[in-house]
C-alpha cells in the first residue's frame, strides 16, 4: 500500500490583534474573530452604564404565596432610595489629590518636566534571553516544564527523541540540564530567604511536652520591597495604576471604584501633605492576605499558610487577574497543635460587640495599665500577641481589615446561615416523611433549572459534601424560585433582599445613589429576617450578619468590596500552592515549591516588559489582517479623564445548536419531568400538545 503522501507544514502566521492567538489562515482568523468571547469596549461602556441606573427599591410587601401563611407586619417606615433618571453624553470628572500627586522625577528627586520620557528600563540587548539562545528555545521549556507539568522522565525521553529525530543535538541533555538552564536566568528574580521561629513560652510541668514545643519552624519570604518596585515598574500595569489619591463623579455622582477612590486614601494623603518634604511625592498603600489551603487530595493533610500582596495603586482589574498584580510574599509556619483556642463565644457574638471602637491608642494603654488576664476576661484581647503592623505609623489594624463577600456574605451569611435555617425550619414545622418530600423537591427545582450561560447547574440539588465559593455563588442564582411555597413569604423576602444585597456590593462600580439602595436593602433583610427567630431564638448577633452594616462605610473607605475580595487569594493558590506540590516528589515539598515558583514566571514577566514576547514566534510574520480605521470623535475637554473600562465586556456567551432537535428531545422533557424515560423505549407524546414556534436560524 503507498504511503500516504504528507502535508507541507504550516505555520500559524495570522496573529489575532485582540487575544494574540496566531492562526494557520485568514479564513481560520476570520472564523476566530467572529465567535471571539471579547466584544468591542462601547459595547462594554453602554451595559455598563445601563447597569448603574438602578430603578427605585419596592416597597416592603409580602409576595404571593400559594401557602396559608399569614402575611408579613409592615417594616419601618424609611424614605425610598430615589435614582437620578439617566442623562444623555453623561461624562465622568476624575479629581485627584493636590498635594500628593505622584509628580515624575528622577532617581534624585527632582521633578521631570511635564512631558518628559521616563528612562529606558535597562540597558540590555533586545535579544538577550539569558542562558537560552532563541524565544523558540525559552517558550519550550516554559511549555514542557510549565504548561504540560512534565516529569523529569519524560524531559529525558523527550530530549532522546529530539536526538533521533533531528540531526543536531537537542539544546538540553536531560532534564537536569534543563532545570539548571532556567536557574541560570537572573530577570526579574528576587530570591527566597528564610529565618527560623521556636516556642519560647512556658512548657507542662507535667507530662509529655508536646511536639510543636519542641521544633523548629522555618519562615520563607521574599523581599517584599522589591515585588512592589516590580510591580510599580511593570508596563503591563502603566494604564492600571493610579499615581495619586482621587475622587470620581460622574454627573456630580461620587463614584467608588477603586482602593485609590475611597475616602481612606484621600484622608491619609491629607496626613501626610502636612509635612512639605513630601509634596509631590506618590502614595504607595499596601494590600495583604493569607488564608490556609490544602494541597493534598483525599488523604496527607498537607496545609500550607501562603502569604500574599500587591500595591494598592492597581486597578482592581489588575489585581483580580491572573497577573502579578498579587504576589506570593511569603510561606508562613503554623504549628499544629491539639488543643483549641480558649475564647467565650460572648465576645464576638454579644450584642454590643461593635462598641466602642477600637484603636491602637486604646489597645496600647491597656497593656501599659493591666495583666494579660484583665485584658482578655475584660475586652478579649490577647495581650502577649502583637500584630506585624503596631509600629506602621498609617497602618491601624483596627480600621484596615476589609470586608469579606465570599466568607462572609456568599459562603457566611448565605450559605451556611440562610440555607441551613430554612432546612431546620421546614424539618421542624413538618413531619418528617414531609420534610423529607419538600427537600426533595427543592432539590429538583434546583436540579432542572435551565442551561444558560453564568447559570450553573446542580444535577443533585444541595447535596454537596463540600462547598466551594463557587458552589455557594451558583446556589445563590437558582435559589429562590426553588423555595417559594415551601417556606413563608418574610422568609423568600429575606433570601430575596440578601440576593439583592450580594448582587449591588459585587458591582465593579457602586455610586452614591447604590449606596442608597444598598442601606434600604439592608433594611429590608433585617427586617424580613425575624421569621427566622423560629429556628434562631437566641438571635442574630452573629459576626457575618452584623458584617452587612458595615459595608456601607468601608465601601466609602476602601472601594467596590471585589477588588479586596478573599476569592483573589484563593484563585492564587492554584497558581502558587496547589500545581508546585503536586510536581514535587512530596517530601519536603516547601523547597521544591519555591523553585517552581521562582523558575520561568519571573522570566517570562521580565521578557514581557521588555517586549520580547509580543508577536509571532517566527521571525518573517505575516502581518495581522488591518481592518479599516473608524473616524473618533473628540470634544475639547482634554483635561476631563474618561474612556472605556479596559477587559472583558462579555459576562456570557450563547452559542445556538448547529443542527434542529428532534421531536423526542421536545417530547422528552415534559415526560421527563414526572418519572425516568427509558432510551430504547417508544417517544413520548406530546400532551397536551405545545404549540411550537419555527425560527428560521438553527
Amino acid at each position: 500500500m503507498p504511503r500516504r503522501a504528507r502535508q507541507p507544514f504550516s505555520t500559524a502566521r495570522f496573529l489575532c490583534d485582540i487575544c494574540g492567538k496566531a492562526c494557520l489562515s485568514t479564513s481560520g482568523l476570520t472564523r476566530h474573530r467572529n465567535s471571539h468571547p471579547l466584544l468591542s469596549n462601547a459595547a462594554a461602556l453602554g451595559r455598563l452604564t445601563a447597569n448603574n441606573q438602578h430603578q427605585t427599591s419596592p416597597e416592603l410587601e409580602p409576595i404571593d404565596d400559594p401557602l396559608p401563611f399569614p402575611p408579613p407586619s409592615p417594616p419601618p417606615e424609611a424614605p425610598p432610595a430615589s435614582v437620578a433618571e439617566p442623562i444623555a453624553h453623561e461624562r465622568v470628572r476624575i479629581k485627584h489629590h493636590p498635594v500628593l500627586d505622584g509628580t515624575p522625577c528622577d532617581a534624585d528627586g527632582y521633578d521631570l518636566p511635564p512631558g518628559a520620557a521616563p528612562p529606558p528600563l535597562d540597558e540590555r540587548a533586545e535579544d538577550d534571553w539569558g542562558s537560552f539562545d532563541t524565544r523558540a528555545q525559552f517558550e519550550f521549556a516554559e511549555f514542557i516544564f510549565k504548561r504540560q507539568e512534565m516529569s523529569g522522565d519524560s524531559i529525558d525521553q523527550l530530549a532522546q527523541f529530539m536526538a533521533a529525530l533531528y540531526k543536531d543535538d537537542p539544546y538540553f541533555n536531560n532534564h537536569h540540564h534543563l532545570y539548571a538552564m532556567i536557574d541560570e536566568i537572573q530577570q526579574g528574580d528576587i530570591p527566597w530567604q528564610s529565618f527560623s521561629v521556636q516556642y519560647t513560652g512556658p512548657r507542662p510541668e507535667t507530662g509529655e511536652t508536646p511536639s510543636w514545643m519542641t521544633q523548629t519552624y522555618e519562615v520563607w519570604f521574599r523581599s517584599p520591597l522589591a515585588i512592589f518596585e516590580r510591580q510599580l515598574a511593570n508596563p503591563e500595569f502603566r494604564d492600571e495604576l493610579d499615581w495619586a489619591p482621587k475622587r470620581v463623579f460622574k454627573n456630580d455622582n461620587r463614584q467608588f471604584t477603586d482602593l485609590m477612590s475611597g475616602n481612606w486614601a484621600w484622608r491619609q494623603a491629607d496626613i501626610i501633605a502636612k509635612d512639605e518634604k513630601t509634596h509631590g511625592a506618590m502614595f504607595v498603600p499596601i494590600v495583604t492576605g493569607s488564608d490556609k489551603t490544602t494541597a493534598s487530595i483525599g488523604t496527607g493533610n498537607v496545609d500550607f499558610w501562603p502569604m500574599y500582596g500587591g500595591v494598592g495603586n492597581e486597578h482592581n482589574s489588575a489585581r483580580r487577574s491572573h497577573r502579578d498584580g498579587i504576589a506570593l510574599l511569603a510561606f508562613l509556619a503554623i504549628p499544629k497543635t491539639m488543643s483549641f483556642a480558649n475564647f467565650d463565644d460572648s465576645y464576638s457574638t454579644r450584642p454590643s460587640a461593635d462598641s466602642p471602637l477600637r484603636s491602637c491608642e486604646h489597645t496600647a494603654a491597656l497593656l501599659e495599665t493591666l495583666t494579660l488576664k484583665e485584658m482578655w476576661d475584660n475586652y478579649g484581647v490577647v495581650g502577649d500577641i502583637i500584630p506585624f503592623t503596631a509600629d506602621f505609623p498609617r497602618a491601624d489594624i483596627h480600621e484596615l481589615i476589609s470586608v469579606d463577600l465570599l466568607h462572609q456574605i456568599i459562603k457566611g451569611t448565605f450559605k451556611d446561615h440562610i440555607v441551613d435555617w430554612i432546612e431546620l425550619y421546614i424539618k421542624q414545622v413538618n413531619e418528617p416523611a414531609q420534610a423529607e418530600r419538600i427537600l426533595a423537591d427543592i432539590d429538583r427545582r434546583i436540579a432542572v433549572a435551565p442551561p444558560f450561560p453564568g447559570l450553573r447547574r446542580f444535577p443533585v440539588g444541595r447535596g454537596f459534601k463540600q462547598w466551594t465559593g463557587n458552589d455557594s455563588k451558583g446556589l445563590m442564582k437558582v435559589y429562590l424560585p426553588a423555595i417559594i411555597g415551601h417556606v413563608p413569604s418574610e422568609m423568600v423576602q429575606a433570601v430575596a433582599a440578601l440576593i439583592e444585597f450580594c448582587y449591588l456590593v459585587r458591582r465593579s462600580v457602586i455610586d452614591e445613589d447604590t449606596l442608597q439602595i444598598i442601606d434600604e436593602t439592608i433594611r429590608r433583610y433585617h427586617h424580613y429576617r425575624e421569621a427566622f427567630r423560629v429556628v434562631r431564638p437566641q438571635g442574630f448577633s452573629l459576626p457575618r450578619q452584623h458584617a452587612l452594616k458595615h459595608y456601607i462605610a468601608r465601601i466609602m473607605d476602601f472601594g467596590v468590596p471585589n477588588g479586596l475580595c478573599s476569592s483573589i487569594t484563593e484563585s492564587k493558590h492554584i497558581r502558587a500552592v496547589k500545581r508546585p506540590y503536586r510536581c514535587s516528589n512530596r517530601n519536603k515539598p516547601l523547597g521544591q515549591m519555591l523553585l517552581s515558583n521562582q523558575r520561568l514566571d519571573e522570566p517570562r514577566a521580565d521578557f514581557t516588559a521588555r517586549g520580547m514576547l509580543s508577536g509571532l514566534l517566527f521571525a518573517s510574520p505575516l502581518a495581522p489582517v488591518e481592518e479599516e480605521p473608524q473616524p473618533v470623535e473628540t470634544t475639547i475637554d482634554d483635561d476631563v479623564e474618561e474612556g472605556d473600562v479596559p477587559g472583558p465586556t462579555c459576562l456570557g456567551e450563547v452559542t445556538l445548536a448547529k443542527s434542529c432537535g428532534t421531536v423526542f428531545l421536545l417530547s422528552g422533557f415534559g415526560s421527563g419531568q414526572r418519572g425516568p424515560i427509558r432510551p430504547d423505549g417508544p417517544s413520548p407524546p406530546l400532551e397536551p400538545s405545545p404549540h411550537i414556534f419555527t425560527s428560521s436560524k438553527h
